[in-house]
């Protein structure tokens, strides 16, 4: 089960971004979960935590924002190791 869905089943609020839509962007969206198409970083204002791919930049606008108003950002394979 992709980590979003796991999280919105016990009522955490889960939002995501990616520079396309996809496969992957419908499907997550299809199981309410939204999904920003390019950047937003007002979703980031609203974020206790920001899980990122190690794909993304260190400078990308969602990540920088984050790290602007102190909220903690965690790279996505960090993440999964400590939540299983």
């Amino acid at each position: 089960m992709e980590l979003q869905k796991f999280y919105t089943i016990f009522g955490i609020f889960v939002t995501g971004s990616d520079c396309t839509r996809s496969k992957i962007t419908d499907r997550l969206s299809s199981h309410g979960i939204f999904i920003s198409i390019g950047h937003e970083t007002d979703l980031v204002k609203k974020a206790d935590l920001v899980v990122y791919s190690a794909a993304i930049k260190q400078d990308d606008p969602e990540l920088v924002k984050a790290r602007e108003l102190n909220i903690s950002t965690i790279e996505r394979s960090d993440f999964v190791r400590i939540s299983y």
